[in-house]
């Protein structure tokens, strides 16, 4: 369920199987930027696997992707027998461009030994060299791309798209009579939703918006309707300038759900995050009306002003770093919950004393892993000083620059600097001995000579010795153009020194500190003239007001016009015109100064300086492995070797061939016939389609359980109902003394696909008024215990209406509440309501002084007064028999028995399976694969008790004497994100421990031991008794003084980090 449920964020594409992938990876055809890793299913690639970047692909029939080398397409016969084939000169086109896009994957391809670009110009259309691909409506009903094969060798991007068609907008349908020819930038690329631009365009000869047809989206949002118990939905209509509907509560949210992002940069004049959705959201304690997702807490930038989204309200400690809530540790979920609900405007002056964490001090709290990581923490940028970074220890596989940062091997040499002192690009050329660190990665050579390839003709190379210099405009001269009085080269060693020797502090990029809307605050691709500030990859789009704008515009220098362009240059030494020359990646003019100032190709969507290195930067504190003390010698393991099972599928052509043709279902060989086992939430001959459906979570609130079935197993049924009939069910049971706060029973009730219910849906999705007078859909949950003694025991239900039934699936989550009058007979509802005698009175849980009437086995209709004689002798004794579609008999099962009629019986319990005094339990596993669960003595766990708890023993063996009048030995646990050590025990001792024993209730043994020596009451002595991350410590322990911890404590309270 939460993969077929899994919903995608915008901009991100579903895999079809719960995966998200970046929108990028979906437009794989595109060679402007690096995608991030395909779909694990590869669907991303689909009807396109010629473009797969990761590995060489061909498109089969049904559109999967062969991936195995020697791939015979029978579709296409060898190429010197197409001649006398029914392929069409279009269908020959095509294939042979899938060649040259896949490198001739496919057998016959003739382009390995044949010029395919002129074999492609004799066979495609004469006055068209454009082609398409991928296929028309693959990405978006309403784009084409286009590749110039003829130019494929010198480009592989794809050169255009086009938008045309039809799309319905707010309160119209628009019509393109002609194909809107659209030059691509990146943000259109990462967009999912760039077919919205025809809903943007103004009414003109080309462009048809139809105000009376029927296909069109609602003028006002629907906004005129209300929900089922008469309130307005929450939509806003006048949101997107794309005429999109989207809910109030997506406005100011973080992520951009309008075409063009004016949901996110619109003002408000009031706050749209209210009613229960707002407390939810996370919204500044100010007054901007934000309303944040709790995703968007501790990311890259801040969405409020007070950056209280990326730092702790009240101490300013990282979120990133802070945030205690974390799946399967969930003790200080209710810290962050407070801190949203408490976070809006109205609530910002309460009492924040659940939100606050102690305070060391009013500076920030940098952890040891954040220091020369090439971003600054403090103001001061004492974290990035070389004077300390110098003395760094940087990652076996990082590279360490030569002000002793380190950054990640890919960096080096991608053309941005990420080193301080450019010694991870230009400055790499200085470099005549490499430290002991560096010298020690693989494929340093590799890496360094694509610095020298880059930068032997970067800009001024021909003016300057670019093994010793860095060509730039000067800075602080009067005539920075003047190369004849301002040479334009500074010593490599001057850059990052702190003093501004180019024009714009062009040497500085990573020294000076700019507006806070960078990364860090650092200057980057910051542009100063004058009073005037922005990206300097904007200066010339600006208006020219300044003699500095001149210095890199040179279009103000042109003197006729015909060279005014943004991306035309002027040449200094000729003053020729060079057309689109500007940032081309070509040295169009003699020095190559039309392709200085030129910003990486990110820049033009994401003004932010280093903006995608800085989450590569983070995951790799998150991902830091420990140092092991003491050494692995002295470490007393306890392994157990799994045995791998493993099937040679590799070379099964025929399970290559079966794998993926039944989605995600089964494939089976019947009759030499493949056969699909689909799951519930799928149908088809290939499991091709969604099933309609309801996700059903539900969770029992084991606080409002009465005391006298605290200890009884609990069987739940739900019932899917249509008109009080039947039409799917499902059972699940609880076990009471088992069931946590983490069991939630997840499950699917399908809706019927008989013909009759299908009309009576498709006549219903057509009917407004059906739809809200009428709810015929509901599900029933009835609870029965089963007692010891085999007797079923039927005690209520909770009845939930569906209101939702026209959409293809819903989720129902619910919590399992028993009311607080249950078993107090005076509060009863069925004391002043009776059934007849077949059926008994019981309540219905979540509706007050509400009731129902069950029938007891055998009977069923209404009022109970029918009875079916196959009961007699269907169910095995104990069971209840009851009839449900039609003439369909379901028997529920008394305790420790299963099966259709129940004939079947658990019997594993009555065997001693249960280790260490541990208690048996069935847990109605339908699969089989775990028929019981043991409910274990504190001391053991596992699925039998078989495994002690994780402890620690550890022999001290002190090297040298110390005068202790007590001691304390303190084992943590590390927290994350954040790497905190937290403390999880701690014993005060006379004297020195000889031993040190714990037992603990996690899977793994506290990672880390420290001892605290007093030999008086003020100065401790610390010891690392060990680091170590094992289920099981028994070890001879020498602990480690470490003298300088005292020096990091805080009036006398000690705050370890790592």
């Amino acid at each position: 369920m939460e993969c077929d449920d899994h919903l995608c964020s915008t901009g991100r594409y579903s895999c079809g199987d719960g995966e998200c992938v970046p929108w990028k990876t979906r437009m794989a055809f595109q060679r402007k930027i690096t995608a991030t890793n395909d779909c694990f299913s590869k669907r991303n690639l689909n009807y396109m696997c010629e473009v797969s970047s990761s590995q060489p692909a061909w498109t089969l029939e049904n559109g999967l992707c062969w991936s195995d080398e020697d791939y015979d397409d029978l579709r296409y016969p060898p190429w010197n027998m197409t001649d006398v084939s029914n392929l069409t000169s279009q269908e020959k086109c095509e294939y042979l461009f899938r060649c040259l896009l896949s490198d001739n994957f496919e057998r016959d391809c003739p382009c390995r030994y044949l010029n395919c670009k002129q074999m492609m110009m004799d066979i495609c259309p004469e006055d068209d060299t454009y082609i398409i691909y991928p296929t028309r409506g693959l990405i978006n009903a309403n784009v084409l791309i286009f590749y110039n094969y003829r130019q494929y060798e010198r480009n592989k991007n794809f050169d255009f798209f086009i938008l045309n068609d039809s799309l319905k907008c707010q309160g119209y349908l628009v019509t393109i009579t002609r194909h809107l020819r659209i030059s691509w930038t990146l943000k259109q690329i990462e967009n999912p939703l760039i077919n919205l631009k025809l809903c943007t365009l103004p009414n003109a000869t080309y462009v048809n918006q139809n105000f009376t047809s029927s296909f069109q989206n609602d003028k006002f949002c629907w906004n005129e309707s209300l929900t089922f118990n008469d309130r307005p939905y929450a939509v806003g209509p006048h949101v997107c300038d794309a005429g999109q509907c989207i809910s109030q509560y997506r406005i100011h949210d973080g992520s951009f759900d309008c075409f063009v992002g004016n949901d996110e940069a619109m003002v408000l004049k009031k706050s749209y995050c209210t009613g229960n959705v707002g407390r939810h959201r996370f919204q500044c304690y100010n007054d901007q009306y934000k309303c944040l997702i709790s995703d968007k807490l501790g990311v890259v930038i801040s969405q409020c002003s007070n950056s209280f989204d990326l730092n702790w309200f009240g101490n300013g400690l990282p979120l990133q770093q802070e945030i205690p809530c974390q799946p399967g540790r969930t003790t200080d979920c209710y810290r962050v919950k407070h801190y949203i609900r408490q976070s809006s405007s109205q609530n910002s002056t309460r009492n924040h004393s659940l939100v606050h964490f102690p305070t060391q001090n009013q500076t920030n709290l940098v952890a040891f892993r954040s220091y020369c990581n090439t971003w600054w923490n403090f103001d001061t940028h004492m974290d990035e000083l070389p004077s300390s970074c110098q003395y760094w220890i940087c990652a076996s596989d990082q590279y360490q620059c030569q002000t002793g940062q380190c950054i990640e091997f890919s960096w080096l040499c991608d053309g941005e600097w990420d080193c301080a002192d450019a010694s991870d690009e230009e400055a790499t050329l200085i470099i005549r001995q490499w430290s002991s660190h560096n010298a020690r990665l693989s494929n340093l050579s590799t890496q360094l000579d694509k610095c020298r390839q880059k930068y032997s003709h970067s800009p001024f190379s021909t003016i300057c010795n670019v093994s010793l210099e860095f060509g730039c405009f000067r800075s602080g001269v009067s005539e920075p153009l003047n190369f004849s009085l301002n040479h334009p080269c500074i010593n490599l060693t001057h850059i990052g020194d702190g003093k501004e020797d180019c024009y714009n502090a062009y040497d500085e990029k990573n020294t000076f500190t700019a507006a806070k809307s960078t990364v860090g605050g650092m200057w980057g691709f910051h542009f100063r003239c004058e009073n005037t500030h922005g990206l300097y990859n904007k200066a010339c789009t600006i208006n020219r007001r300044n003699d500095c704008i001149d210095i890199l515009c040179s279009k103000y220098r042109d003197a006729n016009g015909s060279c005014s362009d943004v991306n035309d240059f002027i040449c200094l030494k000729d003053n020729q015109c060079k057309k689109k020359a500007r940032c081309n990646g070509v040295n169009d003019c003699s020095y190559g100064e039309d392709e200085y100032w030129c910003a990486p190709d990110y820049v033009v969507d994401y003004p932010i300086y280093r903006f995608h290195k800085i989450t590569v930067s983070r995951e790799r504190n998150l991902n830091m492995s420990l140092i092991r003390y003491p050494k692995m010698s002295d470490v007393t393991k306890i392994e157990q070797e799994a045995i791998e099972l493993v099937i040679p599928f590799h070379n099964n052509q025929l399970f290559k061939l079966h794998s993926y043709m039944c989605n995600r279902g089964i494939s089976v060989m019947h009759m030499n016939d493949i056969r699909c086992l689909c799951p519930p939430s799928y149908y088809g001959r290939w499991c091709e389609f969604f099933s309609d459906r309801l996700s059903v979570i539900a969770h029992l609130d084991r606080k409002t359980l009465p005391n006298s079935i605290s200890n009884t197993t609990l069987k739940i049924q739900a019932n899917f109902l249509f008109n009080e009939a039947i039409i799917d069910q499902h059972e699940f049971h609880l076990l009471p003394t088992l069931e946590t706060a983490k069991i939630k029973h997840k499950f699917y009730l399908l809706y019927s696909r008989s013909h009759s219910m299908l009309l009576h849906k498709y006549n219903r999705y057509f009917n407004r008024t059906d739809i809200i007078d009428n709810h015929p859909y509901a599900v029933y949950f009835l609870v029965f215990a089963l007692h010891q003694n085999g007797r079923l025991e039927e005690f209520g239900a909770w009845h939930y209406p569906i209101y939702f039934d026209y959409l293809p699936t819903f989720r129902l989550a619910i919590v399992l509440k028993f009311p607080s009058w249950f078993e107090h007979s005076s509060s009863n509802c069925c004391r002043q309501n009776n059934c007849n005698e077949y059926s008994t009175c019981l309540p219905i849980f979540n509706q007050n002084n509400s009731y129902y009437c069950s029938c007891r086995s055998g009977y069923y209709g209404i009022n109970c007064s029918m009875y079916e004689p196959l009961c007699d002798t269907y169910c095995a004794p104990n069971a209840f028999c009851r009839r449900t579609k039609e003439t369909k008999l379901h028997c529920l099962c008394p305790l420790g028995h299963y099966g259709t009629r129940c004939n079947l019986k658990f019997d594993q319990c009555d065997q001693t399976i249960c280790k260490n005094n541990g208690t048996c339990h069935y847990s109605y596993d339908l699969s089989g694969e775990q028929p019981t669960v043991c409910n274990c003595p504190n001391r053991f766990y596992g699925n039998r008790c078989q495994q002690e708890k994780t402890s620690v023993r550890v022999q001290l063996n002190m090297t040298t004497a110390f005068a202790a009048r007590a001691s304390v030995v303190q084992l943590y646990e590390i927290l994350l994100p954040s790497l905190k050590l937290q403390i999880v025990q701690q014993k005060v001792h006379e004297g020195l421990p000889l031993t040190i024993t714990f037992y603990h209730a996690e899977n793994h043994a506290p990672p880390l031991g420290a001892l605290k020596i007093y030999d008086n009451l003020q100065d401790p002595q610390y010891f690392l008794i060990y680091v170590l991350l094992e289920s099981l410590i028994n070890i001879t322990s020498s602990p480690v003084h470490c003298p300088d911890v005292s020096s990091l404590s805080f009036k006398g309270h000690f705050h370890l980090t790592t």
